[in-house]
This record gives C-alpha cells, sequence and structure tokens, in this order.
C-alpha cells in the first residue's frame, strides 16, 4: 500500500521555512506558503504550488487561503511567539490534522508543547547535537537520533579495516549494522561481507555503544 498523499502548508517562509516548503515541493508534494512578507512570498512563487500573503494570525484568511484543505501544517514564525500562538489556536480551529512548530528557545518549545501540537522543532539545538557528534569523531559522517534511545550513525570504513569482514568489527551487543553504501549502491550487509575504504556503514544502536565503538576506528 503506497504512502497516503498529503498536502503541506507552511506558515513562515523564512530561512527555516523556505527551505523546509521548497524541499517539500521538490519531493514532488502539494505546497501553500504563507507569509506576510510579500517579498518572500515572491520568492517562492515559482517553487511552490500556491503562495500566500497574508497575516496567518487571521483565521478567516487562512479559511480563505484554503488552509482547510491541508491536512499537514508547519508554523515557522521566526521568535514571534504570539504569531505562532495564534497560528496554532487557528489551524486547530480549523481542523488540519498534523501540526508542526519550530520553536526559538525553549520557552517556545514548552508553551508549544503544552498547545498539544504534534512536534515541535528547536533547529538551533538538534542541529548542535548533530555537529558535535560528528566533530567528535571524523569517522561518523552523519548521525540521527530516533528519539527512543536509539540513534542511527553513517560512519566511513577508514583504510585499516579494507577487506575486513563485517564480523571482524566485533560491534559487540547493542549495535546492528543496518547495512552500507558503497558510493552511490546500497548493499545489505551480513557477517561474511568484506569492506572497502570509504564505504559508509549504517549502524544501529544506543548512544554509548556508539560512540564506544566509534572510537575505535
Amino acid at each position: 500500500m503506497g504512502r497516503k498523499k498529503r498536502n503541506f502548508v507552511i506558515l513562515g517562509l523564512g530561512s527555516f521555512g523556505s527551505v523546509v516548503a521548497g524541499t517539500l515541493a521538490q519531493f514532488g508534494n502539494h505546497v501553500l506558503g504563507i507569509d506576510s512578507d510579500e517579498r518572500r512570498v515572491a520568492d517562492m512563487a515559482e517553487k511552490l504550488s500556491n503562495v500566500a500573503i497574508l497575516d496567518a494570525s487571521d483565521d478567516a484568511a487562512l479559511r480563505e487561503a484554503g488552509v482547510e484543505n491541508y491536512n499537514v501544517a508547519l508554523v515557522s514564525m521566526g521568535n514571534d511567539l504570539e504569531s505562532s500562538i495564534l497560528s496554532v489556536m487557528n489551524l486547530k480551529l480549523i481542523g488540519v490534522e498534523t501540526i508542526w512548530v519550530k520553536a526559538d528557545n525553549r520557552t517556545h518549545h514548552r508553551i508549544m508543547s503544552k498547545m498539544g501540537v504534534d512536534r515541535v522543532l528547536l533547529p538551533d539545538i538538534e542541529m548542535g547535537r548533530h555537529t558535535a557528534q560528528m566533530m567528535n569523531n571524523p569517522a561518523v559522517q552523519d548521525y540521527v537520533s530516533l528519539g527512543n534511545g536509539y540513534n542511527v550513525v553513517n560512519v566511513r570504513v577508514p583504510e585499516e579495516l579494507d577487506g575486513r569482514t563485517i564480523a571482524d568489527l566485533r560491534l559487540g551487543q547493542g549495535i546492528r549494522a543496518l547495512g552500507m553504501m558503497r558510493g552511490t549502491e546500497y548493499i545489505q550487509t551480513d557477517p561474511d561481507k568484506r569492506l572497502k575504504i570509504g564505504d559508509r556503514l549504517l549502524l544501529l544502536g544506543r548512544k554509548p555503544e556508539l560512540s564506544q565503538f566509534s572510537e575505535t576506528l
């Protein structure tokens, strides 16, 4: 069964909102971009399915723009807490199924969480953790937290492991190899699979075990 088709509305087309909106559109989704700044809307007009210049805290304006036809919304209003709150209230009133909010600080995050939105993002903090993981060990090419204590890391195979097998790595209990990338090719892993320098291993596990393993590379 295919993924249910979703339509997205992005409230706030600043640096974060415009990247999310543009990327969703590149994935082939129907995206409505909304901002009160005419210049920002004009910049996104050719990239999105629809755009509108309006104040997202005005529920009548949102209804006129057809927001009730969209089932996923992202509120990305910068540091304007009042506008974020009013926008979320309006989206809930209109009946949008899923609401994500970009928060600029922990207070903003706390308030939005209390309002019962589906997910609150703190991009600066999340990106800071992401960057620290990669800076801490250059072998770690990428890092994703799954939010349940588990993480997925993308580890580059160094020269000293060239020709060794997955079994030779002795991943230990609690770490699982999900597969690996060789160039643009995805390869399923098994204990006898031989590694090549530059391969990127996708490993699933808890942070302490993954950190301990990556420090051995």
